[in-house]
């Protein structure tokens, strides 16, 4: 282990860019050690950060990220799945248990989760990003994309990770769906 065994650490899938790497720099900032996940994602010079490619579509490679996670450091406090997977595998013979969820299905899941395991110290909840201005947005759409938010703008990737950071240290709140969508939830 690189780390000390009393410091937290989080596995954060979806890890090369957007959401996802910026979660890593707030969970480092939060003083967890991450093991980050994507299909392609390269090795990081943070010694507190370990790189795990792999499809987390795939079964194999989310066990894979545990084991290797307690093998560096020791435990696992925390699952960050900010993973295209969903959005990969939702119309491929490939199928992701995920993916098959409506956006009401995961809000159950998340709800039924939460009350199955909040016993038991673990919670769940789901932040639901409107449209973030990411690498998978064109940058010429950002002139249009606005205008789908009641607020008038794009989120930024910002918005979402301070969501997420709320919920990690927010240890009073499980089954939340967090709506970080610029009004949208709310109509338009």
């Amino acid at each position: 282990m690189t780390e000390t065994a009393e410091q937290k650490v989080a596995i954060v899938t979806g890890a090369s860019q957007g959401i996802g790497a910026g979660a890593v720099q707030a969970y480092r900032k939060l003083g967890y050690a991450v093991v980050a996940n994507s299909r392609h994602i390269t090795s990081s010079g943070d010694p507190g950060v370990l790189t795990v490619p792999g499809d987390i579509a795939d079964p194999e490679t989310g066990a894979g990220l545990v084991d290797r996670a307690v093998e560096r450091f020791g435990r696992v406090d925390t699952l960050v799945n900010i993973s295209t997977s969903l959005v990969d595998h939702a119309n491929t013979a490939v199928p992701s248990a995920l993916a098959s969820l409506t956006k009401g299905g995961l809000n159950a899941v998340t709800r039924s989760l939460a009350i199955e395991y909040a016993g038991s110290g673990v919670r769940v909840n789901t932040v639901s990003p409107g449209i973030i201005r990411t690498p998978m947005h064109a940058e010429d759409a950002y002139d249009t994309l606005p205008a789908l938010h009641p607020v008038g703008r794009m989120g930024d990737i910002g918005d979402i990770v301070e969501a997420i950071a709320y919920l990690e240290t927010a240890e009073f709140v499980t089954g939340e769906i967090l709506h970080v969508d610029g009004g949208q939830s709310a109509g338009h």
